[in-house]
């Protein structure tokens, strides 16, 4: 029996070991484990979205960076990258503001924005707004370094007041010319907001004029048009004797006069006949309505709060129809 081993048994042996360590090498260079929960993480955002009224959600997760660009969420680990898309809604990642920061783990808007809600020459939620924008800005479309935990919250914010504005006419008498028609002598104006406007109103229209002016019993009209200027402040209404000129008995600057070329004295017209066109023009606006008859009360000015301008310029933020408040979803990843 021959016992010796073959001359070329260690050149096999040797090929062997290596094939052997270069399939150790692939194994050990494949995955050990999968790519952070993408999915997940968007299934957080979207509860914390949709629901109606302020909420919040904590997510546990291996990755070690995150992106959320727009309504793609992006997960990475050592093992990988997994995305995923919001079906619905977006969410701004407000890390590096410490204020938003302190939002999105629990503190209330008030705490956190109190020195603006304190300060009568601030908007609070404007300025919660642009903090938003700024870290929407610096954030959307980066890496960032993660924690162990995705923290969402829904916010949501009181918007201003809305500013209203309204005029009636008042104090009417019967027409001097055929006793049917009634004429308002005064102009009554109603503000209610946060600031105290100065406000310019134009009252046009077409004023009866006393009979023996022209001829007895003879009817005529011209056209009528009076200004005045007066500084409102909140729940302020002021009546304005057209007539006379007078601001709640007060005189004031401001022009009144016929629209025609026949020397009449302004004494001798009232203020005018339904319908009277009302004016205002107040912080670079221009508003105007149309007093129908003795009945009618009408906004001026349903304008757009600061609030709502803001918002309208950005695509992360919404009215809620339901709480009539400003939501947005932010998160600290």
């Amino acid at each position: 029996m021959d016992w010796e081993t073959p001359v070329d048994a260690w050149y096999v042996w040797l090929g062997a070991s290596i094939v052997s360590l270069a399939l150790a090498g692939v194994v050990l260079a494949l995955p050990t484990g999968p790519p952070p929960d993408a999915e997940g993480a968007t299934n957080a955002i979207e509860e914390t979205t949709a629901s109606s009224y302020e909420a919040a959600s904590t997510l546990e997760h291996d990755a070690d960076a995150i992106r959320i660009d727009g309504k793609t969420v992006a997960l990475r680990n050592e093992h990988g990258i997994s995305r995923s898309s919001l079906a619905y809604g977006q969410v701004v990642v407000v890390n590096g503001d410490e204020r938003l920061e302190r939002l999105v783990y629990g503190e209330s808007f008030t705490t956190v924005f109190e020195s603006e809600l304190e300060d009568a020459d601030a908007n609070a939620a404007t300025a919660f707004m642009d903090r938003v924008a700024d870290a929407d800005e610096n954030n959307a479309g980066e890496w960032l370094t993660a924690s162990d935990e995705l923290t969402v919250r829904q916010v949501a914010v009181e918007p201003d007041e809305m500013p209203e504005l309204r005029v009636r006419g008042t104090e009417h008498e019967d027409s001097i010319l055929d006793g049917r028609r009634s004429l308002p002598k005064e102009v009554a104006a109603t503000y209610r907001g946060n600031e105290t406007p100065t406000i310019t109103y134009t009252v046009t229209g077409t004023a009866p004029i006393e009979p023996h002016i022209v001829a007895p019993h003879e009817y005529a009209a011209v056209g009528y048009e009076a200004t005045w200027t007066t500084t409102h402040a909140d729940s302020d209404t002021v009546r304005t004797d057209l007539d006379s000129h007078l601001v709640d008995g007060v005189r004031i600057d401001g022009t009144r006069s016929p629209g025609t070329d026949t020397e009449r004295p302004d004494e001798e017209f009232w203020i005018g006949v339904y319908p009277l066109t009302v004016t205002a023009e107040f912080d670079s606006e221009t508003c105007e309505t149309t007093l129908e008859s003795a009945t009618t009360v009408d906004s001026v000015c349903p304008t757009a709060t600061a609030t709502d301008e803001r918002a309208a310029e950005l695509d992360w933020i919404e009215r809620n129809d339901e709480t009539e408040n400003y939501h947005v979803t932010l998160v600290v990843v």
